[in-house]
């Protein structure tokens, strides 16, 4: 079982690979990340990342160029993406 604090700090020290289950049921893979060099300008990345609910983690999809969220109960699996290499 992963936490919110586990994840975010992988995020924030590589790019990572997330494969978690959407609300509708589809399995999504996901690389994505917290390190400063992808994010957009912005005010801090610690109000986006928390939001109000404890549950859900907001991060950088490099694929998507966006910030995207997920549950943290939904996750399958975290693992190295090959883009952090």
């Amino acid at each position: 079982m992963w936490t919110k604090e586990d994840v975010q700090t992988l995020a924030k020290s590589r790019v990572i690979e997330v494969t978690f289950k959407k609300k509708n049921g589809d399995t999504r893979v996901m690389d994505c990340t917290l390190l400063e060099q992808y994010l957009p300008p912005q005010r801090d990345v610690e109000t986006v990342t928390t939001r109000d609910n404890p549950e859900v983690l907001a991060v950088w999809d490099v694929s998507a160029s966006g910030w995207r969220s997920f549950r943290i109960d939904s996750i399958l699996s975290v693992s190295e993406s090959p883009r952090s290499k």
